[in-house]
C-alpha cells in the first residue's frame, strides 16, 4: 500500500532527525531546535495526523516507528527543560502539533519555506523557559489526536 510506504518514510525520518540531533548536540536548546528546522526541511511532518485512528497506523512497522518518534522527541524536550531551556508545561505533543501547523502552507500559496524557518524560530523562542506566562488548557495526548481522527473519519 503506497499511503503505508508514505506515512513509514515519514515516520523513520523524523525519527532520524531525533535521534540525530540528541547524538550530534551537546546543548539541547541547539539539538531541538535543529530537530524543529531538519523536521520543517524536509517537509515530514504533513503526514504524521494522519496515523492517529487510521487502521494502517495498527502496523507492527508504523508502530515502531510511532515509538522511535514519540520516545525521541520526548527525549529532547524533556533534556531542554532539565536544563531550564523551555518551559515546564510543554510536552512533545505540543512540540509536534505545532511544528505540523508551522509548516503547512497558507491556502493559496504555493510555498512558505522563506517564512517557515523564521515562524519556527519565532515559536522556538516562545518555548523557552522559564514560563512568562501560563498556558491555556492541557498538552494534546496521542488519543486526543486519534479521537480527533475518528470523529473526523466517522463524519465521512
Amino acid at each position: 500500500m503506497l499511503l503505508h510506504e508514505v506515512v513509514l518514510s515519514v515516520m523513520t525520518k523524523t525519527a532520524d532527525e531525533a535521534e540525530r540531533a540528541a547524538d550530534e548536540e551537546s546543548d539541547p536548546f541547539t539539538a531541538l531546535s535543529r530537530f524543529v528546522h531538519a523536521v520543517a526541511e524536509h517537509r515530514v511532518t504533513v503526514l504524521c495526523p494522519l496515523l492517529a485512528g487510521y487502521p494502517m497506523a495498527n502496523s507492527p512497522e508504523l508502530e515502531t516507528q510511532k515509538k522511535r518518534v514519540t520516545t525521541g522527541v520526548d527525549a529532547l524536550v524533556r533534556a531542554a527543560q532539565q536544563a531550564g531551556q523551555v518551559r515546564d508545561d510543554v510536552s512533545y505533543s505540543d512540540l509536534l502539533m505545532s511544528l505540523a501547523e508551522l509548516t503547512r502552507p497558507l491556502a493559496g500559496w504555493t510555498s512558505i519555506d522563506h517564512l517557515s524557518h523564521r515562524n519556527l524560530q519565532i515559536f522556538l523562542d516562545g518555548l523557552r523557559g522559564p514560563a512568562q506566562t501560563e498556558l491555556p488548557g492541557r498538552p494534546a495526548t496521542v488519543e486526543d489526536l486519534r479521537a480527533n481522527a475518528k470523529k473526523k473519519r466517522d463524519r465521512g
